[in-house]
């Protein structure tokens, strides 16, 4: 958010573009196909160095068949993939009965797993379903919801990190990860991509929980986590207000307005004291559809004139990946 509103403020700041580029315009780097293959599927987290266009190295999820090693479709393993694992997971928890055992739903619940069983398949979405597919393979989970719930924990606790203890983090799986020549690959990501490499750093580590009922129990993966498990969250807060006091300052206007906003979600969401929290409560902007839009709380009510001034243009321009 951070690099985004520094972009909305001057189109020539160079690290701005290149953080948003890493963080939100890896599309050109998916591969789809229409054709759905046969289960059983494999999937790999590999580096991925592009051919044709800027190279941005980065960590890719790879798609295969069991009798061929090369890859149908892939996803970037980024933020925008750890954001709709988490949305996804929201709309199952929160949207639909299919994970309350709601029985007065019974035709609606066999038509939504169906529906579902066929999204989680489908080789022309990767990015929305890859890290619950590499979460589930590595475990050996079969259950779609568990495996979702999982993946968006996962998600949640590497984004709620503050600055320092993230890179702190990332020192200590390096450190885990050196003491087998496999990782040597990934490792070399960790500078540029911290949070990604946490995720395949958690990933690879998940078969020493104990209780996948608990989310929490991710932070026994690591000691310093599990040093710091009982105020995490008030640490991931104060993290966070001390990052909006900044760009409430830097930023002003629009941004200095919904701070406080921003702040009671933050709130809201660590109060929980869970890798799963609840998002229904929360205080949300306006949300546009195809066929209309859905109200904001009042505290957003300068959402759309200040993007609406923004150059979006421009905007494309500056964040999207060229050719070599």
């Amino acid at each position: 958010m951070n690099y985004i509103f520094r972009l909305a403020k001057s189109r020539d700041d160079k690290k701005a573009i290149w953080e948003v580029k890493k963080n939100i315009s890896l599309e050109v780097f998916k591969d789809k196909i229409s054709n759905i293959p046969e289960l059983p599927w494999g999937i790999n987290a590999t580096r991925s160095v592009p051919v044709f266009f800027e190279k941005i190295e980065h960590l890719s999820l790879c798609f295969f068949k069991k009798e061929n090693s090369r890859h149908f479709c892939k996803s970037p393993l980024y933020l925008g993939s750890m954001l709709e694992v988490n949305a996804v997971w929201q709309e199952l928890y929160e949207g639909t009965a299919l994970s309350r055992n709601d029985e007065t739903w019974v035709v609606e619940k066999k038509f939504l797993a169906e529906e579902f069983s066929r999204f989680v398949y489908d080789s022309r979405l990767p990015e929305y379903h890859s890290l619950a597919h590499f979460v589930a393979l590595q475990k050996g989970e079969p259950d779609i919801l568990t495996t979702y719930r999982l993946a968006s924990a996962i998600s949640t606790f590497i984004l709620m990190m503050p600055d320092d203890f993230l890179y702190k983090s990332v020192e200590k799986c390096v450190f885990e990860l050196q003491k087998d020549a496999r990782y040597s690959d990934v490792i070399r990501l960790n500078r540029e991509w911290p949070r990604e490499f946490l995720y395949y750093f958690i990933v690879t580590k998940l078969h020493k929980i104990n209780n996948y009922d608990d989310v929490n129990e991710i932070f026994s993966l690591l000691p310093f986590w599990w040093s710091v498990r009982d105020n995490y969250f008030d640490l991931a807060y104060a993290g966070y207000c001390n990052k909006l006091k900044t760009m409430a300052a830097e930023f002003g206007g629009y941004f200095e307005s919904i701070a406080n906003a921003l702040q009671s979600n933050a709130q809201s969401l660590m109060g929980q004291k869970s890798l799963n929290p609840f998002l229904l409560m929360l205080k949300k902007p306006p949300i546009y559809l195809n066929d209309g839009t859905i109200p904001g709380d009042s505290a957003f009510s300068g959402y759309e004139d200040y993007f609406m001034s923004i150059p979006d243009a421009e905007m494309a321009m500056a964040i999207k990946i060229g050719n070599q």
